[in-house]
């Protein structure tokens, strides 16, 4: 059982009838309406203690005001049902995704039907810091609570009181000694010491991790954000709240997992032990990992993509950065050949509008375009929104395309639209690219501003390209570089061999390389003239 120390010194009682209440009906609804009734209260501090956020101190006072008016009462009371907890939570975390989002909305606004604008970047605030934080982080205790603990079973030490683990030994060696002259010192204590020293210095990493990555969060607060908030918005002008209708249209179009956040945050914070080793349900929601360091992105811009749609909430790869790679198409196509699973390009122009596009296929050459529904545009600043596929016969499934070798015809990359005149174009020399609002195969949109002076030229500054399938995507990039260094070499030894059976052959000499074996007739006694 927990102690009082666990869970932000929430009383061992209290806590376990709020973690049972929340767990039957995540199990089962009705069996948990079955065994509660309205006089099972449950504190307002104990609520609080036990969702409290460490980064945000007004949520569990917001939670606690959406619980109590699910059920009829008042934020101001110093005590709720637990029923109340247990269905207001349902309402949060199952059911179709309108509900939720309803839901979502209603605990950020107080229960009205719109917000301000500063109650839409506190929502989103606390929606993208939790969201970063999710799967390792124990978001009432702070930073260090979540360190990993050391085994409870005793491996088997050999007899000589090796130190496998590598720990400083504990006791210092003449202690040890002395100890082991006087047969105190035994194998167990060894270990148990080896035990508390690994303890203590996994603890002392996960402190100085946490820190670090609980500095993120100033980089979620306010301005920094302005640009996914004023994305909800874009297409409403007629008021700066957000209302629920907004915020309905918006969910669906650009941001389908967002809803899903708490519920992965009621998930670990009802369900999971603080120390726990726990395979999380594939339906959670968990921040993907990005592998290197972007000079585009920030982690809000990260984390708002791969919140638009759940195949970015994977591993990101970095195939190909102009930063790292230079601003060259061959290296770009380079970095994508080959990789075997789906690619998200990041642009930005020389006015630092950021925007790109999603291929759900792996690249190849060809003279036609290729792609399929799972593509998709977005714009990320000076606002967030994401342009979804046609699947209309209007479409044609203009999707993606790559030609670098076909003739008479434009050498480069792009998406949507057609030959010629493609709704992003990026140039085999990044020296005629192109971008416009509409076209085939995608929803009109503006992606950003042309450069000045033209209607749809890209003053191209920089280029990302990451890849999302994963370490066999990766292998199957290598492999294909591989497969056509073994091409070239097989090409340039066919080219030798060749070469050299044509000026070992007689009749060739005679023929063909007459003049350039005159020297032969001169140096064996013959003319030249």
């Amino acid at each position: 059982e927990p102690d009082a120390t666990v869970r932000g010194k929430l009383g061992v009682q209290e806590y376990l009838r709020l973690q049972a209440t929340v767990k039957q009906h995540l199990l089962s609804a009705s069996q948990a309406k079955k065994n509660l009734t309205s006089s099972t209260l449950l504190s307002k501090d104990a609520f609080c203690k036990f969702f409290h956020l460490s980064y945000d101190n007004t949520f569990a006072e917001k939670f606690y005001g959406y619980v109590a008016r699910h059920s009829g009462h008042k934020a101001s009371e110093d005590s709720i049902p637990c029923q109340s907890l247990v269905f207001a939570v349902g309402s949060l975390i199952k059911g179709a995704a309108g509900a939720r989002a309803t839901a979502l909305f209603h605990l950020f606004s107080d229960g009205k039907d719109d917000m301000s604008k500063e109650a839409t970047t506190a929502m989103f605030s606390t929606l993208l810091t939790t969201y970063f934080l999710l799967g390792w982080y124990d978001f009432r205790m702070g930073a260090g609570s979540r360190a990993p603990m050391p085994t409870t079973k005793s491996p088997e030490v050999p007899a000589s009181n090796a130190n496998p683990s590598g720990a400083e030994e504990s006791p210092k060696g003449g202690e040890k000694e002395a100890k082991a002259d006087e047969g105190e010192y035994t194998v167990a204590q060894q270990f148990k010491d080896q035990q508390e020293a690994a303890k203590k210095r996994a603890a002392e990493a996960a402190v100085e991790r946490n820190y670090m990555e609980l500095a993120t969060v100033d980089s979620m607060q306010g301005s920094q954000i302005g640009h996914l908030v004023d994305g909800v918005n874009a297409d409403w002008t007629e008021s700066p709240n957000l209302t629920l209708d907004k915020f309905h249209s918006w969910v669906s179009k650009s941001s389908a997992s967002l809803i899903d956040v708490l519920r992965s945050f009621v998930y670990q914070a009802c369900l999971v032990a603080p120390d726990a080793e726990v395979e999380y349900p594939r339906h959670l929601t968990l921040r993907p990992r990005v592998t290197a360091e972007s000079s585009i992105l920030s982690t809000a811009d990260v984390l708002q993509l791969s919140l638009a749609n759940e195949r970015l909430q994977h591993d990101w790869e970095l195939t190909y950065s102009s930063a790292r790679d230079g601003l060259s198409f061959n290296r770009l196509v380079h970095g994508i050949m080959g990789y075997s699973g789906p690619t998200l390009f990041v642009i930005r122009n020389s006015a630092g509008d950021v925007f790109g596009a999603y291929a759900g296929c792996p690249w190849k050459e060809s003279n036609q375009f290729q792609g399929d529904g799972s593509c998709f545009l977005y714009t990320l600043k000076p606002h967030f929104r994401l342009l979804q596929p046609l699947t209309t016969s209007y479409a044609e499934n203009h999707y993606m395309y790559l030609n670098t070798r076909g003739y008479q015809v434009e050498h480069g990359l792009g998406f949507g639209g057609k030959e010629g005149d493609l709704r992003i174009w990026l140039s085999a020399g990044f020296d005629d690219c192109r971008v416009q609002s509409f076209g085939h195969s995608y929803d009109y949109g503006k992606l950003c501003t042309p450069k000045p002076g033209t209607s749809r030229e890209l003053d191209l500054d920089s280029v990302e390209v990451w890849g999302l399938g994963g370490p066999s995507a990766m292998s199957s990039r290598e492999r294909h570089r591989k497969d056509d260094a073994k091409m070239f070499d097989d090409m340039k030894s066919l080219k030798e061999s060749t070469k050299r059976a044509l000026v070992e052959d007689a009749f060739n000499q005679e023929m063909f390389l007459s003049k350039n074996f005159q020297h032969r007739q001169s140096a064996e006694g013959g003319s030249i003239q």
